[in-house]
């Protein structure tokens, strides 16, 4: 090889390398580019996988909080008589025993604390004995427990559209039909009220989870079950107060039943 020749390799050599040095460079840049674009979507793609982790809880709450009311109501129309006694009577230890189902149930987001529960039977009061019209809808009694129940007070409730439950209102499909005149049948439903506060298990400070005006220090989910007496819908469940449960945690009424 001439001297001539050496040096254009030489030459070659140095070309490539100094192609080599910017290949690694864009390299290097690339994988910079790539880092910035991470770092800018990540926050998007946290907000989604836990947006996607606080929804799926929220939604296994609500479920377990509408099983929590339908089990209330269920223990409490299941009340069967006594030997010897004509109607279903319940006693104060029943209702405690009721009640504290919520920990098996609601496990395990039992950590906020205990859910509002409160258990009231509504009669369905004929309007008289000769009038077909059917009826007027009050409390016999209510019972709650929890840190700030709702209980539903003496007096008629009013009728609510289908699907709105509060507690002064009776939806309507739960109302008995007409009767014929001389019909003086009245019906009996239990009603379960649970409320409880979801707190979700991280803020997520951008979003303000747990901030207002989004729930606070969590969000309330509330449900409402109606079940007829087990034994009948024309048969009473009684109850009065034992002496077990707080003066503040029960009302007992005396409705006008002709």
């Amino acid at each position: 090889m001439t001297g001539r020749e050496k040096h254009l390799a030489a030459q070659k050599k140095g070309i490539f390398a100094v192609l080599r040095d910017v290949v690694k460079r864009l390299r290097r840049g690339q994988g910079g580019m790539a880092a910035v674009e991470f770092a800018l979507i990540l926050p998007m793609m946290l907000a989604l996988y836990f947006g996607c982790v606080v929804l799926a809880q929220g939604l296994e709450v609500s479920r377990k909080t509408q099983a929590l009311s339908r089990t209330l109501a269920d223990l409490t129309s299941q009340t069967l008589p006594a030997t010897g006694q004509s109607n279903p009577i319940l006693a104060d230890t029943d209702f405690v025993n009721f009640f504290g189902a919520w920990q098996a149930v609601l496990y395990p987001f039992v950590n906020a604390g205990s859910p509002n529960m409160t258990i009231t039977e509504v009669i369905f009061d004929n309007v008289s004995s000769t009038n077909s019209k059917c009826c007027v809808a009050k409390v016999l009694w209510s019972v709650s427990s929890g840190p700030s129940p709702t209980l539903r007070q003496c007096g008629t409730l009013t009728q609510s559209s289908n699907g709105v439950n509060n507690p002064t209102s009776m939806p309507a499909g739960l109302y008995p039909p007409a009767v014929a005149s001389g019909n003086a049948t009245d019906y009996y439903i239990i009603v379960a009220d649970v409320s409880y506060t979801y707190v979700p298990s991280f803020g997520f400070t951008p979003f303000a989870w747990n901030s207002a005006p989004n729930g606070g220090a969590g969000y309330r989910i509330s449900q409402t079950t109606y079940m007829a007496p087990r034994i009948s819908s024309t048969a009473q469940i009684k109850w009065t107060p034992g002496g077990t449960i707080s003066a503040s945690n029960y009302v007992t009424c005396t409705p006008n039943i002709p």
